[in-house]
């Protein structure tokens, strides 16, 4: 039975990011302020774990995995750096190419929900998503299976998603959601063109960098991760805050209008910060998508005008053929508020009010 002193020191030496003479340079440095004989093995640890960070060769992500017992941090040719966040789709990474040093994103599709369907359908789409290049979409650069999980490797954008502005920092005015919005319209309308309808699009799915550009992302990972999942499982999948109704009545036959549902909103989120139809479990979310209207914009938000709260109507329409049509009226319909381009986003955190404060999970889940 292997010495608990020793423990991280063979974790840090079989993850490969660290070799012994640097591991051993460490232990030298901590010696000098600590009593390896007398020092409780787990304090040791973490002081030579700590020293190795401040060091530069390992990041407080790596140390902390391996002190926990973890040792596996690459994928194909990407290290693991640090984790970005977690939710219905995976994990998502910051790791860096081992040749090149190029920084990106890395999604590890969650292995609990990898059936041979959803397999053959993560293949196809990757396919497609690699031929996709649009300023609007997140541009995937790999796509792999290592160590048991399929994963997507996509460039890393700064700023927040279009959630997180909202919680933090509040509702947007009338013009800088616009703005978003229609930049999101564009990377959809783009890739309704190629055949790809998103499925689940969301705040959480649309990032805004601080100077206002915006990026789609997940597109395509809707399709082949929860597509095949409701199918075998006959359940309506996607995120019930956005879903149009027609994704609940019919799961498998969704079009791009089911897109423009969604986006609709999402619009409805940016300027009023709350979701059209709050509270209230999955099944109750799923019965007022299909019945009832949210409450007036205009109510919520009195400084959008009734041009901007008919436009969100006019994309949260029921019956598909009564919505607007496509991705490419939506940007046209947004023209009057979207002259200037881009607008930088605000950083100047606002009071915790009903309006800014999280709602509902925004992770995608299968409904009852």
């Amino acid at each position: 039975m292997k010495s608990e002193r020793r423990r991280f020191r063979d974790t840090a030496l079989a993850s490969e990011l660290i070799d012994e003479p640097q591991l051993a340079a460490a232990e030298s440095e901590v010696a000098v302020v600590m009593n390896r004989a007398t020092t409780d093995p787990v304090e040791w640890d973490k002081a030579v774990a700590d020293r190795l960070v401040q060091q530069g060769l390992l990041t407080t992500f790596q140390v902390r995995e391996m002190l926990a017992g973890r040792r596996r941090f690459r994928l194909g040719q990407y290290t693991v750096l640090d984790e970005i966040g977690k939710g219905g789709m995976g994990q998502v990474f910051r790791a860096e190419h081992a040749m090149m040093g190029r920084e990106v994103a890395v999604k590890v599709l969650p292995r609990a929900k990898s059936t041979p369907e959803s397999e053959a359908a993560f293949r196809r789409e990757m396919r497609m998503l690699g031929r996709l290049d649009h300023e609007n979409l997140v541009r995937a650069f790999d796509a792999g299976y290592d160590a048991q999980v399929y994963y997507l490797v996509t460039e890393l954008v700064p700023g927040l998603d279009l959630k997180q502005q909202v919680v933090k920092y509040g509702a947007l005015e009338a013009a800088a959601a616009a703005s978003v919005v229609s930049q999101a319209a564009q990377g959809l309308s783009y890739a309704h063109e190629k055949g790809l309808v998103h499925r689940d699009v969301k705040p959480g799915n649309i990032l805004v960098m601080p100077d206002g550009r915006a990026k789609v992302l997940d597109l395509g990972l809707a399709g082949s991760t929860l597509e095949a999942e409701s199918s075998r499982l006959g359940r309506v999948v996607g995120t019930m805050d956005y879903i149009a109704p027609e994704q609940i009545r019919m799961p498998d036959d969704v079009g791009p209008s089911a897109d423009i549902y969604a986006l609709g909103c999402t619009l409805y989120f940016a300027v009023t910060g709350r979701v059209p139809f709050p509270g209230g479990s999955r099944r109750e979310k799923m019965h007022r998508h299909l019945h009832d209207t949210p409450e007036p914009v205009r109510k919520l938000a009195g400084h959008v005008g009734e041009d901007f709260c008919r436009l969100i109507e006019a994309m949260m329409v029921k019956v598909p053929a009564n919505r607007i049509a496509t991705a490419s009226e939506v940007v046209e319909r947004l023209r009057p508020w979207t002259g200037g381009g881009p607008m930088p986003m605000s950083r100047t955190p606002q009071p915790a009010t009903a309006a800014a404060l999280p709602h509902s999970a925004d992770g995608a889940g299968v409904g009852p």
